[in-house]
């Protein structure tokens, strides 16, 4: 698909109402590939990208992080970024690929990430965040969003900083995960904190966080939400997009899979990893960090956990069919 201009990408997400979000060590070309496959997602993520690995790449860091699938729909690049010069060598190095949009990241918890500067540290400076957008806006030829996260229940009270920040600078789109950095994946989203960006930002809000099915995905676009983005959900369900969308009648393409069709999904999607990077024993410890997110969400056999710990090969992986079922 060819790059989306601003106003395609708006018309993407009033039609199609869900974002597949980055996901680090899944969201490579392979998985993206998946998605695109059974669903019409407005756009989808890269994995977050440090803005030294894009200035400074190896031969393996370029491919997993900047390859560009013929087949996938809009793509959004989305950037680790600390200081405003940084981030402007970035988007002028990233200008002229085949994407639609830079997403600075201003979300991620990790504290390696925090003691950069970067992440949701940036929460927290509102002048290096306000000029570090600036210097993205006046560098890139794409358009650009920025994924946050809210205050939650600490006593930082930065909503109304942020918010001001990103009305200041005037990100196309702003995304909105209802967690603090601090919070677990057991805390509930704080809801009216993303009503509140949702209310009061100048540009397309987008909920994150807690998206998981059709109920959950209409609870967020009643907050006045333009869309929602799902993110962890679909590992081990790249299907689920559009079941969700077959479900709210935005698109009726999508067929339901059967057990072992899925278990199918799985096992192209570690060989397929392996082709991409040309690397089998890398396929196959991707297949040992994603077995676990596709049977939690497909009835497999519980015995495939341990089968799949312990793969010597590949054509093993073939052969476990026969156990898929209970």
């Amino acid at each position: 698909m060819p790059q989306c201009a601003k106003s395609e990408l708006l018309e993407r997400i009033q039609r199609y109402k869900i974002i597949q979000g980055p996901l680090a060590g899944v969201s490579s070309i392979v998985f993206r590939d998946l998605i695109w496959k059974y669903s019409q997602p407005a756009w989808t993520y890269s994995e977050m990208i440090a803005a030294k690995t894009i200035l400074h790449p190896t031969a393996h860091t370029q491919k997993r992080y900047l390859s560009v699938s013929a087949d996938e729909g809009p793509l959004c690049l989305q950037i680790a970024c600390g200081e405003p010069a940084e981030a402007a060598q970035v988007c002028t190095r990233l200008n002229g690929m085949n994407i639609s949009m830079i997403d600075l990241n201003v979300g991620c918890p990790v504290k390696k990430i925090r003691r950069r500067g970067q992440g949701s540290s940036l929460l927290a400076n509102p002048v290096k965040l306000k000029a570090i957008i600036t210097a993205m806006r006046e560098h890139s030829d794409y358009p650009i969003s920025v994924k946050i996260r809210v205050d939650g229940a600490q006593k930082t009270n930065y909503n109304a900083a942020v918010l001001d920040v990103v009305n200041e600078t005037k990100p196309d789109f702003l995304v909105v995960h209802g967690r603090s950095y601090l919070d677990d994946y057991t805390q509930a989203c704080h809801l009216e904190q993303i009503q509140y960006f949702a209310k009061n930002a100048l540009m397309p809000t987008i909920a994150n966080g807690d998206v998981v099915d059709a109920v959950s995905v209409q609870r967020m676009l009643k907050l006045g939400c333009a869309a929602v983005m799902i993110s962890r959900a679909s590992v081990g369900a790249p299907w689920l997009i559009g079941k969700i969308q077959q479900q709210m009648g935005i698109d009726d393409a999508f067929n339901e899979l059967s057990l072992l069709q899925k278990w199918d999904v799985f096992v192209a999607h570690i060989k397929n990893l392996s082709v991409f990077f040309n690397h089998e024993g890398l396929a196959l410890a991707h297949a040992r960090g994603l077995i676990k997110y596709y049977l939690k969400n497909n009835p497999f056999n519980p015995d495939l956990s341990a089968a799949v710990i312990n793969l010597k090969n590949l054509q093993q992986l073939s052969e476990l069919r026969e156990i898929v079922r209970v």
